[in-house]
């Protein structure tokens, strides 16, 4: 698994968690989070856990060799934070060079904001999102992706959109080895392109 986005480390700990999971990389830009990252995984892991993961500070919009020979990736609550070209970019690493046989998105889905007390200036949950998308716009986002050179009409076979807690969540998986383990985010379809 390859956590492009990785931040504070709380996903690679329940990936180290699951046996499954036998090799785990967690990407991000901030020095300060991995440094973090690294001090929270020592502290809660045992050494056998904490030798599967490697920590790599890298943009997720450059191709770095480290992120390749995943079977999945997974870049939660990232895309929201990215403008319209470096959003392109991350497509691109993740689809075209990645290639994941399973392939998690995560964003927040803004017809759920009604639910939550928002305190920032743009009326989006974090200053930093560039966006927050409708469950619409989320499913015009994914067939866009499958247009020829985003590497999606030969690899993963499947997209998967489903929506749970005010997420987005955009599951994209191959039929023979779809994304398994005790920490598979337990993904029930709402709507199948294929």
């Amino acid at each position: 698994m390859v956590d492009l986005g990785c931040g504070f480390g709380r996903l690679l700990e329940r990936l180290a968690l699951d046996r499954d999971f036998e090799r785990i990389t967690g990407v991000d830009r901030s020095e300060q989070a991995l440094t973090a990252a690294s001090r929270r995984l020592r502290k809660v892991l045992e050494p056998w856990q904490h030798v599967k993961i490697t920590l790599v500070r890298d943009l997720v919009t450059y191709r770095n060799p480290a992120f390749l020979g995943h079977d999945a990736a997974v870049a939660m609550e990232v895309i929201e934070h990215l403008e319209p070209a470096p959003r392109a970019a991350l497509e691109s690493v993740l689809f075209d060079f990645v290639r994941p046989a399973t392939a998690i998105v995560t964003t927040p889905n803004v017809e759920y904001n009604a639910k939550w007390r928002l305190t920032s200036r743009n009326g989006l949950r974090h200053e930093g999102h560039r966006f927050e998308w409708t469950r619409a716009e989320l499913e015009r986002w994914a067939p866009l992706v499958r247009q020829p050179g985003s590497g999606l009409e030969e690899s993963p076979r499947r997209l998967i959109l489903r929506f749970r807690r005010g997420i987005a969540l955009s599951s994209i998986s191959r039929r023979a080895s779809g994304f398994r383990g005790r920490n598979d985010l337990h993904l029930l379809p709402v709507l199948e392109l294929v």
